[in-house]
């Protein structure tokens, strides 16, 4: 968000309770959510998969984005129905996506996602950098800290 929003990016977000965030113009709940894409140009999945994330992205989510939209998925496979997804890309009811994952990882070679011109298939490496393993390893440093001290562990997922 704040390299975005330093791009002379708008950003939307969209979260459970709709708390202001730095760097994010607005905040929508899940209840929002054809709202909230509605005039993206693109969307960026980054939740966990949760029973409430699960299949988020479905024909209705899709049918409210605008046809020269893009769907970036690098969150979990699941956040999004992926046979929805294909007819959407087949009927041209978004302009294309860029999916680091997928239902079934590996994607299936008969996956027609594999011939999309519009598609970017990525081999779930989306959180790959040169500073990765540093990156982790503060997190579970921080982590060994708050278990020792009986605080409560960051970076969980509910």
């Amino acid at each position: 968000v704040d390299r975005l929003s330093a791009l002379g990016v708008d950003v939307d977000g969209l979260r459970r309770t709709p708390v202001p965030e730095p760097s994010v113009d607005r905040v929508y709940t899940p209840g929002e959510i054809e709202s909230a894409v509605a005039g993206a140009r693109f969307v960026v999945l980054t939740v966990p998969l949760t029973g409430e994330t699960e299949g988020m992205i479905d024909r209705d989510v899709l049918d409210a984005m605008r046809d020269d939209a893009y769907l970036i998925n690098v969150a979990r496979g699941g956040v999004v129905d992926q046979s929805d997804l294909v007819s959407a890309l087949g009927d041209e009811s978004i302009a294309g996506a860029a999916l680091d994952v997928f239902e079934d990882e590996p994607l299936p070679e008969s996956s027609p996602l594999w011939e999309m011109d519009e598609v970017i298939v990525t081999p779930h490496c989306a959180a790959f950098t040169h500073r990765y393993g540093e990156h982790v390893g503060s997190i579970v440093r921080e982590n060994v800290r708050r278990a020792r001290d009986g605080e409560a562990l960051t970076n969980r997922v509910l």
